[in-house]
């Protein structure tokens, strides 16, 4: 097979060159930089948002310089395209330029991650669509989630646990909730599992909604995959957990793309956290 002659004062420099440039160009054509820069800024943002419940919840000399940084890197990121732009403006335009692009940056990215008024029943006013899908139908859910595991299936018969890393990270995670008592199981339940965990799996199904709202298909592949996703990471606590967490993955997710909102998602999986950390605290 012969190869492609090389053009006259070409190199394959150049042409390996242009071709990135072909290709930067295109890439650029079907996603703008400024949206590229949009979505960076919202996973700095869900990063950030993320250590800051960890920090809250168990304030460790690691967990509080890890919120830190990553607050302080969202920040410098976010300001990063404001500060070109203002370079040409005198000193107080450049300060009201920089303040109304972080403001704006701040508010899209908390949209895009999910942070928004619950949709459903749009014509309630906004404090009755609060109660009803961050408040009493997540507690529902969660209740229901608790007495299907409490009374109906037993995961501990069908999927006893028996190594032993295994059952020491259930003794640490059992020991930290008891010694921190009631305040730990909240804090625990809502900021160091609900919160950043729903972020990490539901933030970008509810993305795929809005970009392809018509697309069930799409939608649903990507849902399934976080769910699956969402089911394994717990599975250094047995795969009872596993399963107990792909039911309730799914209930969250129904909840999200329902309501096209992170709120109840992250009520209904922080409530039923809840129910089961508080009766390990006052059982012990």
């Amino acid at each position: 097979m012969t190869t492609p002659a090389v053009r006259s004062g070409t190199t394959p420099l150049t042409v390996v060159r242009s071709r990135y440039e072909l290709m930067r160009d295109a890439w650029y054509r079907l996603i703008p930089a400024r949206t590229q820069i949009r979505f960076l800024s919202t996973v700095l943002l869900g990063y950030a948002i993320h250590n800051a419940a960890y920090a809250v919840d168990d304030p460790t000399r690691e967990n509080l310089k890890d919120a830190f940084l990553s607050w302080l890197f969202w920040l410098v990121f976010a300001l990063v395209p404001p500060i070109a732009k203002a370079k040409a403006g005198g000193r107080w335009p450049r300060i009201r330029s920089l303040t109304r692009s972080l403001r704006v940056t701040w508010v899209r990215s908390i949209r895009w991650l999910g942070f928004v008024m619950p949709r459903p029943n749009s014509q309630m006013s906004a404090w009755r669509r609060i109660g009803l899908w961050v408040l009493l139908i997540p507690v529902l859910v969660a209740i229901g989630n608790y007495l299907l595991f409490a009374y109906g299936v037993n995961l501990d018969t069908w999927f006893p646990v028996t190594d032993p890393d295994t059952i020491a990270a259930n003794e640490a995670r059992k020991e930290f909730l008891i010694r921190g008592g009631i305040f730990t199981a909240v804090t625990g339940a809502f900021l160091h599992a609900a919160l950043p965990e729903e972020i990490l799996h539901r933030s970008g199904v509810l993305a795929i909604q809005r970009w392809k709202p018509s697309n069930r298909v799409l939608i649903l592949s990507v849902a399934s995959v976080m769910l699956v996703l969402f089911a394994f990471a717990h599975l250094k606590f047995g795969f009872g957990n596993v399963v107990s967490a792909f039911i309730g993955g799914a209930l969250f997710t129904v909840l999200a793309l329902y309501t096209r909102s992170l709120w109840p998602a992250i009520a209904a999986h922080g409530f039923a956290n809840l129910i089961i950390e508080v009766q390990w605290v006052l059982n012990s």
